[in-house]
């Protein structure tokens, strides 16, 4: 029978590293994000008869169900969890922490008999391979982040748009940090810390607000459509609306000052600009600056009650659960991608674990308030980008795609947003301290795609 190992060292004690795999949301932070999963069920704890249920997609809209369950468990030493059904005739995964140097770091050791479906046996190695260099280097990023910082102060966390690919990888880290989530959504799901709201009755459960240490603002319908008039007012009051909202429920419920983390766009600069821009820099033409203009002065009623607030001006978010790297990836990977034009447009992007480690940063940093450009350092053009997404997938991008074609498809979404030119600067994360995970667009598409590619990048 195939056994896998694999280990990795981590600078915190046993019992740091073993209770960080005991938390609510470990499991879904060590999520491959190009693995089609979803979690089911995944209780906090590591006890003998816990575990997780999940739907695997197999190919195509193939889908099917597995269960896994905890059949060994001695606190600080081993956790051992087996599967109960699902693609594999046998599954035993092994996790043991040893102690090493004294006992100030530990190695976390990865140990699976497994025996795969027939036929299935050099794919199963191959996805191991990928996927636990995916997972030991967030655990050790994480643990790194710990050492170097100590133990958080544990927070109660309000997420209001908590269920997109952003909130939920936002949700997974900061529950594996030990701090209590809740989230606020229209369609709350039994046995989870969610709340119902709803925007345009101006309603919501008052429960949600209690105690609550930090407000997270992610909320807004979807940008990524044909910007009819309808659309357009969708866009705008969806943000606005959420946002007068949230004021109002954290007015009536006079909660203490809270820290408020509110997103925006970095589209509030315009869209065709000839210079760099930094937070410093006023606001630009086209739809989205409006959006984000109005968006940020709804905010302003937070910091008129007494509450810390941040604005996070986002880029474009590579992940391949969701935003314009899910969109692009299907091209790609038939090797019709290509640049825009002359690929000459700069292109402000960020790394989704690097915008979740900004909203936990500045969490922590209630003293930095105001507007901060959530980008990477390294400003790109969307031929180096295009480049780099092809390298990492293997295949060949020679097929330009022509700007007049997006227009005609797209209309001024495809202006402001595929065809912009955003030269951002993320001048006040760096002042502030803040140290990008992923600073060039090689090293964060390979981690983020294909991580046994990216150890030769």
């Amino acid at each position: 029978m195939p056994v896998f190992k694999q280990s990795v060292e981590v600078p915190v004690s046993v019992r740091e590293a073993f209770a960080w795999h005991e938390r609510a949301g470990a499991f879904a932070r060590l999520q491959a994000p190009w693995e089609p999963v979803e979690i089911l069920s995944a209780p906090a704890g590591l006890e003998i008869g816990s575990g997780v249920h999940l739907r695997l997609r197999l190919f195509g809209p193939i889908k099917m169900e597995a269960e896994f369950r905890h059949t060994h468990y001695q606190k600080d030493v081993v956790f051992v969890d087996e599967q109960v059904r699902g693609p594999f005739k046998h599954w035993r995964h092994e996790h043991r922490f040893i102690p090493i140097n004294e006992g100030r770091s530990c190695r976390l050791e990865d140990k699976i008999d497994y025996q795969a479906p027939p036929g299935g046996g050099l794919i199963v190695r191959n996805k191991l391979e990928k996927l636990f260099a995916y997972r030991h280097r967030i655990f050790h990023a994480d643990m790194e982040d710990w050492a170097k910082r100590g133990a958080p102060q544990p927070q109660t966390v309000l997420i209001a748009g908590g269920t997109g690919f952003i909130g939920a990888a936002l949700v997974a880290r900061l529950q594996s940090m030990g701090h209590k989530v809740r989230i606020l959504t229209r369609k709350p799901k039994a046995g989870l810390a969610h709340f119902h709201w709803d925007i345009r009755a101006g309603k919501w459960d008052p429960a949600a607000f209690e105690d609550v240490d930090t407000l997270i603002h992610l909320a807004g319908a979807p940008i990524a459509t044909r910007w009819s008039p309808a659309a357009r007012e969708r866009i705008i009051s969806s943000r606005t609306e959420s946002t007068r909202l949230l004021v109002r429920a954290l007015t009536e419920a006079k909660a203490r000052p809270t820290r408020i983390l509110q997103a925006s766009g970095i589209n509030y600069y315009g869209y065709d600009l000839a210079h760099p821009v930094d937070e410093s820099c006023p606001s630009g033409g086209g739809f989205l600056a409006e959006v984000c203009r109005q968006w940020e002065a709804q905010a302003e009623g937070f910091s008129s009650n007494g509450h810390s607030v941040a604005l996070v001006r986002t880029g474009v978010v590579l992940n391949p659960q969701g935003g314009a790297l899910a969109k692009l990836l299907p091209v790609f990977k038939t090797g019709l991608g290509g640049p825009i034009g002359r690929g000459q447009r700069l292109f402000p992007w960020v790394g989704l674990e690097d915008l979740v480690e900004i909203y936990v940063f500045l969490m922590s940093q209630p003293e930095h308030t105001g507007a901060f450009n959530a980008v990477a350092p390294e400003t790109i053009d969307n031929a180096s980008f295009t480049h780099a997404l092809a390298k990492v997938l293997r295949r060949p991008a020679m097929v330009p795609v022509p700007p007049l074609a997006l227009h005609l498809a797209m209309g001024a979404m495809a202006r402001e947003t595929l065809l912009c030119d955003i030269p951002a600067i993320p001048a006040r994360l760096q002042e502030a301290g803040f140290a990008f995970r992923h600073s060039s667009i090689a090293k964060a598409l390979s981690e983020t795609l294909n991580p046994t590619y990216s150890k030769s990048v």
